[in-house]
Parts: C-alpha cells; sequence; structure tokens
C-alpha cells in the first residue's frame, strides 16, 4: 500500500471512528441515526465491523 493510500485509509477510519462514537451518544435507534447522517445502515455495520476487528487486533498484539 502506497503513503497516500495509508493516509486516506487512516483519514477513513478516524472519520467513521467519530461517527460510530456519535451513534454511541445519540439517543436516535440505529436505522434514526443513519437516515439522519445520510449513511446506508449496510456501510454503519460494515464500519463497526471494521473497527472492532482492527481494535481486537490491535489489543491483542499489545497483550502477547
Amino acid at each position: 500500500m502506497t503513503e497516500v493510500m495509508q493516509v486516506r485509509e487512516a483519514y477513513r477510519v478516524e472519520q467513521w471512528r467519530q461517527l460510530m462514537q456519535q451513534r454511541k451518544d445519540s439517543p436516535l435507534n440505529n436505522r434514526e441515526f443513519c437516515a439522519q447522517q445520510g449513511i446506508s445502515e449496510k456501510s454503519n455495520y460494515y464500519w463497526l465491523k471494521k473497527l472492532r476487528e482492527s481494535a481486537t487486533v490491535h489489543v491483542h498484539r499489545y497483550t502477547m
């Protein structure tokens, strides 16, 4: 992966991490939140899974 692609991916991950935090803090249900933000529920769940997997791998590396 080129440096530009790594920076772009890191930016996207951070944007979605922030969005997931907003969702967690929101009183809206998932469907309402996604509609309000203009994102699909499918994208929401994809990124939620991706971020969780990333966090799991990150934690696993530092506990070995």
